[in-house]
């Protein structure tokens, strides 16, 4: 009896019914759309923020994340590296050394992420060399650093300029 009710109800104003269902339709299209707009940018911003930096996995000493203490770090050699790389999808491994220092220039100082690196294979996974903007991408001479141009612009320094960096 109900059912036999609510049909009837629902056909005695079609106009009505008709505004009724094709709101729902379109509010469940629209979220429909929406959530998958959403996931895409989701999977793009990670995809892109790992293809730029970290990759999909670290490897950091025991304690690092307590303090992150420069006396935390590990020393990967060649042969440890090459045990990395034959783990199944991994197709890359890129050593890094990161610390915050004081970077000074003249009379101003900032606070700055350091990151040490091997710039080939730095250069292999992120194509920091594409994003130069002046001077020569690093070589593996320990003399030589490349820095950020909103950093350069604050210390007022460009190619060739020396700068020193202290850190406690």
């Amino acid at each position: 009896m109900y059912i036999a009710l609510s049909w009837r109800n629902l056909w005695r104003n079609k106009r009505r019914s008709l505004i009724a269902a094709a709101s729902v339709f379109f509010a469940v299209l629209l979220a429909v759309v929406m959530r998958s707009v959403q996931n895409g940018s989701y999977a793009y911003m990670i995809h892109s923020s790992v293809k730029f930096y970290t990759g999909y996995l670290q490897i950091q000493g025991k304690g690092y994340w307590d303090n992150r203490s420069l006396d935390q770090s590990i020393v990967i050699n060649k042969k440890q590296q090459q045990e990395i790389l034959n783990i199944p999808h991994v197709i890359s491994a890129v050593p890094r050394l990161e610390a915050f220092s004081l970077v000074s220039h003249e009379k101003v100082t900032k606070v700055s992420q350091i990151i040490g690196i091997d710039p080939i294979l730095e250069n292999n996974m992120t194509e920091l060399k594409k994003k130069l903007v002046k001077g020569k991408y690093l070589t593996d001479s320990p003399d030589g650093v490349l820095i950020g141009q909103g950093l350069a612009d604050m210390l007022k320094v460009s190619v060739g300029v020396k700068i020193r960096f202290t850190n406690h």
